[in-house]
């Protein structure tokens, strides 16, 4: 998730994420075999950077959370160069967690950088972000969205009841969909044609004037083209001749 891609209506307090480029479906907590590919260097998890194989909704809270920090700070809060980066500098501002907090990292050489890495005490967070050292509140709910350990991090429910989001919490107005999102459909072979038709579908969606089939693509088993938007009943034909 990143800052660009949220989009804020300020005058009815509406908010839209807009870009789901990078999003995966999970059918469970324990789905294995995901990539690390799902969220920019800057805002991505540190479970994600290590290796492991398995990641939940965690990691979303951990994007929100470096969202919020760069809202306070007016700059991103850990502009890494690259993946080694952006952990050590998870670790000089919230501190290196201890052998037993990497519970969580499955990969041995992960594990092993991790250890080699000088021990860093976390800062407080009044003193990164000074300018709001009196808005206890919402630190508070910054630093349990930036634990480091993705079991220890505050879930999205806990985080819409904690006192900082007190004002805009309201239990009726925020529906859970239920089920599963699948993204199946990538995995359909994406022909010349086939792309032709689906853009012709989204056109149709502010369209809907517009004939049904896309007009131009001849099927493959030699089949005749699919109507065209010009094509005439034998009636409207009829009724031009004769205006002619």
């Amino acid at each position: 998730m990143l800052v660009h891609i949220i989009y804020f209506d300020i005058f009815c307090f509406f908010t839209q994420i807009c870009d789901f480029g990078l999003a995966r479906g999970i059918e469970d907590e324990a789905h294995a075999g995901l990539t690390e590919y799902v969220v920019t260097r800057w805002y991505r998890a540190p479970e994600i950077m290590l290796a492991c194989q398995e990641y939940t909704s965690a990691i979303d809270v951990w994007s929100v959370g470096c969202i919020f920090a760069e809202l306070l700070a007016r700059s991103p809060l850990f502009p890494g160069e690259d993946y080694i980066a952006q952990l050590r500098l998870i670790c000089d501002k919230l501190g290196k967690p201890s052998e037993r907090d990497l519970d969580f990292v499955t990969s041995d050489r992960a594990r092993r950088f991790m250890v080699s890495l000088p021990g860093k005490a976390p800062l407080p967070m009044n003193e990164l972000f000074p300018a709001h050292k009196n808005e206890k509140e919402a630190l508070d709910l910054l630093k349990k969205m930036l634990e480091i350990h993705p079991k220890k991090r505050i879930s999205i429910e806990k985080a819409l009841e904690h006192p900082f989001l007190d004002s805009l919490h309201n239990e009726e107005d925020e529906p859970v969909y239920e089920s599963s999102f699948h993204f199946d459909f990538e995995n359909e072979e994406l022909t010349k044609e086939r792309i032709q038709e689906l853009i012709w579908e989204e056109i149709k969606e502010f369209h809907p004037e517009i004939p049904r089939n896309f007009p131009c693509s001849i099927k493959k088993n030699g089949s005749l083209p699919l109507s065209k938007p010009d094509d005439k009943s034998d009636n409207e034909k009829a009724t031009l001749k004769s205006d002619k």
